[in-house]
Formats: C-alpha cells, sequence, structure tokens
C-alpha cells in the first residue's frame, strides 16, 4: 500500500477515535487540568471551584466547564465576579491527536529510538496539553480581574496567547512539539557503536 494512502487511513482513524473518544478523554483530563489552573491561579485572588464534564444546550453537547471566583483582593471574603469557561471536548481531543499521531508515525531507525520517543512524548505532551487547556480558563480570570479593575474592555496578556491558541496556534504548538521530541530522540537514540580493545 501506498504511504500516502497509509497516511490517509491513519488520519481517518484518529478522527473516528477523537469523535468516539473526545468525552472520555476531557473527563480523564480534568483532575489534570483542575491542578494545573490552581497551581496557576494562586499567585492571583483568583479561586478554582469546579473543572468537570457537563453536558449542556439543546442539544446536550458535551463541554469542559470551569467555574472560578475572582476577588479584588486576596484577603477579600467574597467574590467580586464569578466565571464560567467552557472548551467543547472535540476542541480538547485534538492535542493529544495531533501530537501522538504525528510522534508515533514519524519514522524510526531503531528500536531504541521508537522507545525513546514515546518515553520522552508522556511529560512533553503533559505540559502542551495542560498548557494549552489553561490558556482557555486563565483568560477568563485575567479578563474579570481587568474588569474589575476599571477596564471595561480589556486586552491582556492572557487574551493575547487565547486568540493566538484559538487561531491555529495551538495546533503549531503540538506539531512543534511533537517533532521537538522526534529530534531530541533521533540525536539521543542511536545504538551507540562498540568500541573494540587494541593492542
Amino acid at each position: 500500500m501506498p504511504r500516502e494512502w497509509s497516511w490517509a487511513l491513519v488520519a481517518a482513524g484518529a478522527c473516528a477515535v477523537g469523535a468516539l473518544g473526545a468525552e472520555s478523554y476531557a473527563r480523564l483530563a480534568a483532575p489534570g487540568l483542575a491542578g494545573a489552573t490552581t497551581l496557576l491561579a494562586g499567585s492571583h485572588p483568583w479561586t478554582v471551584r469546579e473543572v468537570a464534564v457537563r453536558r449542556e444546550g439543546p442539544g446536550g453537547a458535551a463541554v469542559l466547564r470551569m467555574v472560578g471566583e475572582v476577588r479584588r483582593q486576596g484577603a477579600d471574603t467574597a467574590p467580586a465576579a464569578v466565571v464560567v469557561c467552557r472548551i467543547a471536548v472535540g476542541e480538547m481531543v485534538q492535542a493529544p491527536l495531533v501530537f501522538w499521531t504525528l510522534l508515533l508515525l514519524w519514522p524510526a531507525q531503531h528500536a531504541r529510538e521508537r522507545w525513546l520517543r514515546a518515553a520522552l512524548g508522556v511529560p512533553v505532551f503533559l505540559a502542551v496539553a495542560i498548557a494549552l487547556a489553561a490558556c482557555h480558563t486563565l483568560y477568563a480570570f485575567a479578563d474579570a480581574s481587568a474588569g474589575l479593575a476599571g477596564d471595561p474592555d480589556p486586552l491582556t496578556f492572557a487574551q493575547r496567547v487565547s486568540e493566538f491558541v484559538e487561531a491555529g496556534g495551538g495546533f503549531v504548538l503540538e506539531v512543534v512539539a511533537a517533532l521537538l521530541t522526534v529530534a531530541v530522540s533521533q540525536r539521543h537514540g542511536r545504538p551507540r557503536a562498540r568500541q573494540h580493545a587494541t593492542g
């Protein structure tokens, strides 16, 4: 079978897996996203109350919903605003589909290289997936804080990053992360040449 057809079949299979497993993946990723968002929000007067998959809307579409509270100052007891951020589960599953499909199907010269690539891919993927999802959620916090500070139409750094991710930057980051992992595995996954003693 020509390589082009093989890639087409893999792409079709990845799309099918994404469509069928998007909600399950989102439920699996929710605790990690909650922990990462809570950690990143810790230096601000923000509190994460809920990160969970819910079904909303007329059709009951599954979304990852984050509910948080924003205070004017960290010492305030009552929140000044409540933010609700929603991410479609289909959008969340894009990261593992793009990253792992590219990473695992990229040709490898040695078995050691392929195993090293898979091992390096785990922490790299977790960092990329959490960072992309956090961009969406932290934007809601930053936007609310800027509004409470008196800016009715804020253009925060978080908003710039979120717009970049939504405009295709997320896909670019996933591809670049996979290619960098491939490059590192190719560099360090080659079997070392045996040195023969002489004399």
